[in-house]
């Protein structure tokens, strides 16, 4: 077998069918990215540095926003206050979205910015760390019967909205 290079980022866009401008929309299909990215770096036995956002506006044009976090780690609820902030950077209030992206990259150690709990009014949120045994539950369960056989919530609404032709590569989530 070829070996393959050690990853440089874990990704996951989400299109809609449907042009979004509601901001809690738009941070449904955040999270649920988000999950998906960590779910697969905990598969991997990843932890990078360095969080990206992507929008697709409706016009086609691409924004993007990154930041360097110590202590990235693998629970993505911790990520989300974060990603939600970049989202001010990259997004406007009534500008239409088609696509939303999040990645996680920088797995060689370093680092600068810390993570927050600026958002953590919404259950989720509330002590992520603390919730990393329900993200590994969550995984295990997915594992065993597959992705969509348990969901928080937003991944219910946001897969709706969904175009549903991006991939699920399962090798993705194979034991290397």
């Amino acid at each position: 077998l070829e070996e393959r290079e050690p990853a440089k980022s874990v990704s996951n866009d989400i299109s809609v069918a449907v042009s979004l401008d509601d901001r809690h929309d738009i941070e449904s299909l955040i999270a649920s990215a988000a999950h998906k990215v960590g779910r697969r770096l905990r598969k991997k036995g990843l932890e990078g540095t360095t969080l990206h956002l992507k929008v697709r506006y409706e016009n086609l044009k691409i924004h993007t926003c990154q930041r360097k976090i110590a202590n990235l780690g693998t629970n993505e609820l911790t990520w989300l206050p974060q990603l939600y902030d970049m989202l001010d950077e990259v997004w406007s209030p009534g500008v239409l979205l088609r696509l939303v992206g999040v990645g996680v990259s920088g797995f060689d150690g370093s680092a600068v910015h810390d993570l927050n709990e600026k958002h953590a009014s919404s259950p989720l949120l509330a002590h992520a760390e603390e919730k990393a045994a329900l993200l590994d539950a969550k995984d295990l369960i997915a594992e065993k019967f597959g992705n969509h056989s348990l969901r928080f919530g937003h991944e219910i609404a946001s897969r709706e909205r969904t175009t549903r032709s991006s991939s699920n590569n399962p090798t993705e989530y194979l034991d290397r």
